[in-house]
């Protein structure tokens, strides 16, 4: 899994979309997060298909390095795949996240 082409210039940051298993959402969630502090993971489509979940985790470009080591791990461990970002995902992703900074 590589995250060459995920970097998103209006939010800074490289915008990598994954579905996995819904009883890993918060595996990931809290391990990118909270445990290791290298990234932002947020639900995109909690329904994305049956018994699954699409999130995508936000990667400042000096964590790449630490977060696809991590990413490795976790999909050999979650059946997590990866999901190439639509334009459609990217727009939704710049409104909601830069509408929040706008009204913090």
């Amino acid at each position: 899994m590589t995250l060459h082409g995920t970097y998103d210039d209006a939010l800074g940051v490289h915008a990598l979309f994954i579905n996995l298993p819904r009883r890993h959402a918060i595996y990931v969630k809290v391990l990118l997060e909270s445990y290791e502090g290298v990234a932002v993971v947020r639900s995109v489509e909690p329904h994305y298909a049956p018994g699954r979940i699409l999130q995508v985790i936000m990667i400042v470009p000096d964590q790449a390095p630490t977060v696809q080591g991590i990413l490795s791990s976790i999909e050999t461990d979650t059946d997590m795949e990866r999901v190439d970002p639509s334009e459609s995902l990217l727009s939704e992703l710049r409104q909601d996240l830069l509408v929040e900074l706008k009204d913090a």
